[in-house]
């Protein structure tokens, strides 16, 4: 949802320093979007946006009530457009539909909300995000055609599990139980010089530089629990454990041969090859409000958590020729 913002319940700005609740890089702020939960009425929508640039815009969503204590939500949503940017003659193709900067996104989430018994509620959301677009293209002036040798290739497919499981004795004292998961790869093909015709790519007396993402893998989960008492009470405190962890892998083939038969750093061509990157983290926080007035709230939280980064068999290799390597 934080890529195509469907079937959203409400945009959160909390301003100034969270990061008692939210750890770093959160200095300036945090901005939280919550989709719709599952609700207990039969609904559905569908909205059509239509535009130049053969603009065609859906979203969807439909809410099934299973059962007087189980509901299941649906939502889906697809845009797509054509792009922008031009072909100058020369180019590898002069097809509309092969241009740069378009739209082609993709996305549908299925969520499911169960009240178990009268103090034990769970919650559990899966998503599905893809773009398959052409892939962007920086230039400084859209109005001017480029001269293209490097079809754009994207190809970035993405899946999420989101649960949290709330349990409740009393107003005094409530356990959520949150976990979520993703996983994210990526390919993607993009011209960098915007200048070289066809044939420049084994052309030794024209510049020519390409841009490949090989592969690129990133996996992530996090787990939390915590422990507080009611959000309505005018006093209030939090105390929670967090654990997080994420591994990233990514080969990326960079081609820039110029008219010497070389290029940068004494190579027409470099690999940047890092199998094996990620990080660890794990925190405890707690925090403790306290309502004075309807326009003032103090609050007093501390955090202190254990990171962890890692790099492992990243390197950069220089390469006589990835023009005809295989990949």
């Amino acid at each position: 949802s934080a890529v195509m913002l469907y079937d959203l319940e409400r945009i959160e700005v909390l301003r100034g320093p969270q990061g008692t609740l939210f750890g770093r890089n959160s200095t300036g702020g945090v901005i939280n979007y919550h989709t719709v939960r599952p609700s207990d009425e039969f609904e559905g929508r569908a909205d059509v946006t239509l535009g130049n640039l053969q603009r065609r815009k859906f979203e969807g969503m439909l809410n099934l009530p299973v059962n007087a204590h189980w509901s299941l939500r649906a939502a889906v949503a697809s845009d797509q457009a054509q792009g922008y940017t031009s072909f100058a003659s020369g180019s590898i193709t002069s097809e509309a539909s092969e241009r740069y900067n378009n739209t082609a996104l993709e996305g549908y989430r299925i969520s499911s909300d169960w009240q178990i018994n009268e103090g034990l509620d769970w919650w559990l959301s899966y998503e599905r995000f893809e773009d398959s677009g052409n892939g962007s293209l920086p230039v400084v002036d859209f109005d001017t055609p480029v001269l293209i040798d490097t079809l754009g290739v994207m190809g970035l497919h993405q899946n999420t599990v989101r649960s949290q499981l709330d349990w409740s004795s009393n107003p005094a004292f409530q356990v959520s139980y949150i976990a979520g998961y993703s996983d994210m790869k990526r390919n993607q093909d993009w011209d960098g010089d915007r200048t070289g015709s066809l044939g420049s790519k084994t052309n030794q007396l024209e510049y020519h530089q390409s841009n490949t993402t090989v592969w690129s893998e990133h996996r992530s989960y996090q787990h939390e629990v915590q422990f507080k008492n009611s959000d309505e009470n005018d006093v209030r405190w939090l105390l929670a454990y967090f654990d997080f962890a994420e591994k990233n892998g990514i080969r990326f083939d960079l081609e820039h041969q110029d008219e010497s038969g070389s290029g940068w750093g004494g190579a027409p061509s470099h690999s940047f090859q890092q199998p094996n990157r990620g990080s660890e983290f794990q925190a405890v926080y707690g925090q403790f409000d306290v309502d004075l007035n309807d326009r003032w709230t103090l609050s007093v939280g501390a955090r202190t958590g254990r990171d962890r980064r890692y790099d492992e068999g990243g390197r950069n290799i220089g390469c006589p020729d990835l023009i005809q390597a295989d990949r």
